[in-house]
């Protein structure tokens, strides 16, 4: 059976080495966030805070999802088939189950010892406009049909009662808002900090249903939830924190900038006021968060979620697609797809059904199954040796684009198709490739 607390699967991180454990002291200001991307750029892994100023009971987790390797240990599948585990899941999904009452014990601070300041929420980048919730997933019921959904919202810190909500329009929480000022004028909420990787990949997906049911499958059993203190939303029975409250949708207030995917910093907007009625807590809670415009952040949110859709696009116009990619280091704007054609045009075909998968992609190379995607020089090197732009790039002018991509107009902008491949018996496959020893260590000096 798989486990689903949060905990177990991180003692499994630090054995297998995708996440390290930091016990000097550090500084939830600046300071966390500052020592967190370091490792994350000289490890590539993630990092659990043990020992906080100011905070002497909590720890705050950060780097879950710097790579994909992480992802599929903590889902315990091989890693060529995690892509394949994620369309499983969505074409299988399997239900939560419920259980009237929390077999955990939990701390409980509800109306006026309700004290936001006492959770260690990080101020990341230098320009944030203060402490963000970045990694809480927002648990929301339909007013309408009742129907549950699990999303990620940037919440900013006001008071020891208040957080700012970000609620994007054609997201489902801003239909259920829509759907709440026309009856009540409030909506009612939980946000759960703290829980499997099943849990938060699944609440990135663009889904009809309740993400629970991915989670369940990609773990091949279902979540257990409890019911909230407060509203009754149902939420993962193993979170580390359970914060409830309301959307009062009469007020505003303006928040941010904060980093954003695209490596910028979002500009300040006016958003929706939460008020927090209750905060509950595991003993010694552990606080995840996600780092503004690091690379966790590009692979939850525009990276992971997404490629298993577009692939699914791809293999639409040709069984033949043998992979695809949406990079980090593209901000959710670059997908790369594998794929040998056997004449010409075919590659413009494939490359015109990854655009379609989703509208925030701006830009997509073809390349052969001869290059390794997850070597960005050697999708340069087939763009510069395979492709010839004018005969093998595609622009297309005035596409609807992603709203925070800093080169759209109106959000429109012009998308790309590079055919970086060659058909087979082309001089351009004849590539040199070295031999590798079976041990090279023995052609090594001993270290000392």
């Amino acid at each position: 059976m798989a486990t689903q607390d949060l905990r177990e699967v991180i003692s499994r991180q630090i054995q297998s080495g995708h996440l390290v454990e930091v016990s000097q002291p550090v500084h939830v200001v600046h300071e966390l966030a500052s020592v967190a991307h370091a490792i994350e750029e000289r490890l590539g892994v993630g990092t659990l805070f043990r020992n906080l100023s100011g905070y002497s009971d909590a720890s705050v987790l950060s780097g879950m999802f710097v790579t994909y390797e992480a992802v599929a240990d903590a889902l315990e599948v091989e890693l060529s088939h995690l892509k394949r585990r994620i369309l499983e899941a969505l074409a299988d999904p399997m239900a939560p189950s419920h259980n009237g009452n929390d077999p955990l014990d939990r701390d409980i601070s509800a109306g006026q010892d309700v004290d936001l300041q006492k959770l260690p929420i990080p101020t990341h980048a230098p320009r944030d406009a203060g402490p963000y919730v970045t990694a809480g997933i927002v648990a929301s019921r339909d007013p309408e049909t009742s129907r549950m959904n699990y999303s990620y919202h940037r919440m900013l810190r006001l008071d020891r009662n208040h957080l700012s909500i970000m609620i994007n329009p054609g997201r489902h929480l801003d239909d259920y808002r829509l759907a709440a000022e026309q009856t009540s004028g409030e909506l009612p909420l939980a946000a759960f900090i703290g829980v499997h990787p099943a849990i938060m990949l699944a609440a990135a997906m663009r889904y009809p249903g309740d993400e629970l049911e991915i989670a369940g499958r990609l773990l091949g059993e279902p979540i257990e939830t409890v019911p909230s203190g407060q509203y009754d939303l149902p939420v993962p029975t193993f979170s580390e924190y359970i914060l409830e409250g309301s959307i009062d949708l009469s007020q505003r207030v303006v928040e941010g900038p904060m980093g954003e995917f695209s490596g910028l910093y979002g500009a300040k907007s006016e958003e929706y006021l939460l008020e927090i009625d209750r905060i509950s807590h595991r003993p010694q809670p552990i606080f995840q968060t996600i780092l503004p415009a690091g690379v966790e952040h590009k692979v939850i949110g525009a990276s992971l979620p997404r490629e298993p859709v577009l692939l699914k696009s791809a293999l639409g116009v040709s069984p033949e697609v043998k992979d695809v990619l949406i990079p980090p280091y593209g901000s959710g704007l670059l997908a790369v797809v594998v794929f040998d054609p056997t004449y010409e045009g075919q590659a413009k075909n494939v490359g015109m059904a990854a655009l379609a998968a989703y509208t925030t992609i701006k830009s997509v190379i073809v390349v052969n199954s001869d290059i390794d995607i997850t070597k960005p020089e050697d999708i340069v090197w087939a763009v510069l040796t395979r492709a010839d732009m004018q005969r093998d790039m595609s622009l297309l002018p005035r596409f609807l684009g992603h709203p925070m991509d800093p080169a759209a107009v109106q959000g429109l902008v012009t998308k790309s198709i590079i055919d970086a491949t060659v058909l087979p018996g082309s001089p351009s496959l004849d590539r040199v490739v070295y031999g590798h020893p079976a041990d090279l260590d023995w052609y090594l000096p001993a270290e000392d």
